[in-house]
């Protein structure tokens, strides 16, 4: 719960010298639909597949009972995967352009 609370309060922070025009405006841009194609940048491939696996471990872990095994292992192990398909382009990112990086996770952990 601190967490949260904390969260909210650097969001409410953030926003705090724009006028409610300009952050309604951001928010749209921020949160507007992107479908998946070969063309995005890798760093927005990267956002989008650590989102999809937050949203995956969340429905593994709030599902122990309604889900088969066999079924939770094999999302698990795609999950697994793509966790490390993510970390491989994280580190070849890291070789090529680490000020895009930190730029990125310093986004990121703001989120």
């Amino acid at each position: 719960m601190l967490g949260f609370g904390f969260r909210r309060y650097r969001l409410l922070g953030k926003n705090e010298d724009k006028t409610p025009e300009d952050s309604s405006t951001q928010e749209e841009e921020a949160y507007k639909e992107v479908t998946y194609s070969s063309q995005l940048s890798d760093v927005l491939k990267v956002n989008m597949a650590l989102k999809t696996l937050q949203v995956i471990g969340q429905i593994l872990r709030n599902s122990p009972g309604s889900m088969r095994g066999n079924v939770k292992f094999d999302i698990t192990k795609e999950s697994y995967g793509l966790g490390l398909r993510v970390l491989r382009v994280v580190l070849a990112l890291a070789e090529t352009n680490m000020e895009l990086l930190r730029e990125y996770f310093s986004r990121f952990i703001g989120e």
